[in-house]
């Protein structure tokens, strides 16, 4: 996050909204960590919205598609 934020002059007092989509075989484990420390992550990254997906489930299958605007 401070990659992205200093190459796209963000400055540190903007919350972003943030998602985070991930894959592979431990993917649930690695969601339930990320949603277990949720607001741990927000506070340090300087998160104001953050969306967690598992890419293996529900509408978050190979056809997702970066929201328009979004930097990664």
């Amino acid at each position: 996050m401070r990659t992205l934020r200093s190459e796209c002059t963000i400055t540190p007092d903007k919350k972003v909204r943030v998602l985070v989509r991930l894959s592979g075989g431990s993917a649930p484990e690695r969601t339930a960590f990320l949603l277990d420390n949720a607001g741990l992550v927000k506070l340090l990254a300087g998160i104001g919205d953050l969306e967690i997906q598992d890419a293996s489930i529900g509408s978050a299958g190979p056809e997702f598609t970066r929201p328009q605007g979004s930097i990664g």
